[in-house]
Order: structure tokens, then C-alpha cells, then sequence
């Protein structure tokens, strides 16, 4: 049970910063004029470039899934790639919110590249934690439970990214509230992995 709830607990930091980029990330390249921020892009131009990012992932989730699943390591198929990629994937969540300041290109430039980079490490970190489940929880029941616990951590974590982002943001602004939800993110993961790292298959 111990194992399973370490395992469970990482869905509260990656809800937190994923609700977190999603309610602040284009209000922070766009924001509306009345609210007294500079513009980093047009609104249109922010919003096609963020929605195409979710369509380019769909490409190479599968690539990412082949590799891990065929990966041989001491320290097994998942582990490494999580161990790796987790700290990059906090990185480009963090970036997201640290533009230069040079122009509706570059920016756009910067946009798409730290989005897609955010994309690939998100899932190099989280595809391989989320296949640890069959070795985590061996019968349907467990994993029933298991799935249940991530369901909870997940909406404590969601309610973490909305509420909390908000707040950071008013009092800290925009860089402190992604650099708090970032290390969140990354603790978590990475004190999920510590609890399920003896069960991993090598």
C-alpha cells in the first residue's frame, strides 16, 4: 500500500503544473489589453501555436513508448528514461515563461521550440512512469486502487495549479509561479520513483 500511494503521489505535482501552464500560458503571451501587460504575440497567432502542439505529440508518443518498452539497462526499461528526462521536463515548463523580448518571430520561434521540447521530455518522464503500474500493482484490484489514488492526487493537484498559480502570480508574477510549479512537478515525480524503485522491473 505504501508503494502505491508513493507511486499515486506524482499526479499531484504533474496536475499542478499542467493546470497551472493551461490556465496562465496564453493569457501570459496575449493577455487582454485590460490588463495593463505587454503583448508578446497576437492573440490569434498565441492560440494556433499552443493548439498545435498537441497535434505534433501525437507523432512521436509512439516512438517514445517503442523505445522505452524495448529499452535494457541495469536499472531497467522505465527508470532511466524517468530518472533523465524529469529534470529537463520541469526546465521547459519553467522556460515557457521566460521569453526574450525581440520581436512577434523570435518569440514565436521561442514558443513553438520550448513547447515541443516540454512535449518530448514530458513524455520521455511520464510514459515510462505511467507503464510502471503492471510491476507497481500486480492484480486488477491493486491496480483499480492505484488508478483511484492517482484520480484524487490528480484533482488535489489540479486544484494546487489553479488556485495556487493564481496566487503566485498576483503576489510573485509569472517566472516565480511557473519555478514553484515546476519543482513541484519534480518533486513529486521523483519522490514517486523513490518509492517505486525496488519494484521496478530490471
Amino acid at each position: 500500500m505504501h508503494t502505491r500511494l508513493l507511486y499515486s503521489c506524482s499526479s499531484l505535482g504533474s496536475e499542478a503544473l499542467t493546470q497551472s501552464r493551461g490556465a496562465w500560458l496564453l493569457y501570459f503571451y496575449a493577455p487582454p489589453r485590460s490588463a495593463d501587460l505587454h503583448r508578446l504575440l497576437p492573440l490569434g497567432l498565441a492560440g494556433a501555436l499552443i493548439s498545435i502542439n498537441g497535434v505534433i505529440g501525437a507523432l512521436y508518443n509512439p516512438i517514445i513508448s517503442y523505445w522505452s518498452d524495448r529499452t535494457r539497462s541495469r536499472l531497467g526499461r522505465r527508470l532511466p528514461y524517468i530518472v533523465l528526462a524529469t529534470p529537463l521536463w520541469a526546465l521547459f515548463a519553467l522556460l515557457l515563461f521566460t521569453p526574450p523580448r525581440s520581436g512577434t518571430a523570435v518569440t514565436a520561434a521561442y514558443l513553438v521550440a520550448v513547447l515541443e521540447l516540454g512535449s518530448v521530455f514530458s513524455t520521455l518522464s511520464g510514459g515510462p512512469f505511467q507503464a510502471l503500474l503492471p510491476e507497481v500493482a500486480r492484480s486488477s484490484a491493486e491496480r483499480v486502487s492505484v488508478v483511484g489514488m492517482r484520480t484524487y492526487f490528480g484533482a488535489a493537484g489540479g486544484g494546487v495549479g489553479l488556485v495556487a498559480g493564481g496566487l503566485l502570480v498576483d503576489h510573485l508574477g509569472f517566472r516565480a509561479m511557473a519555478l514553484v510549479m515546476a519543482g513541484f512537478a519534480l518533486g513529486c515525480r521523483y519522490i514517486a520513483t523513490a518509492g517505486v524503485w525496488r519494484r521496478a522491473d530490471r
